[in-house]
């Protein structure tokens, strides 16, 4: 399935599960935060579980997007 946008997100079901596999932690991490951002900016909750680098990573990316409500 490509990703266009968030088309991608959009076609998952509520209770569907996925593995993505990345070549960079670039990929990795624009990925993640569209995924985990479009949630958040929906009101709805998201449990990331990931290395220290990436957690910290994200946090940058969602806060750039006016995202602020990050629990740790």
């Amino acid at each position: 399935m490509e990703k266009v946008g968030n088309a991608f997100w959009s076609e998952l079901s509520v209770c569907e599960h996925f593995v993505q596999i990345y070549d960079t932690d670039v990929a990795l991490m624009d990925n993640l935060c569209d995924f985990i951002g479009s949630g958040m900016t929906e009101g709805e909750a998201s449990i990331v579980i990931a290395t220290p680098q990436h957690r910290d990573q994200l946090a940058i990316r969602l806060t750039a997007m006016g995202i602020d409500k990050i629990g740790r």
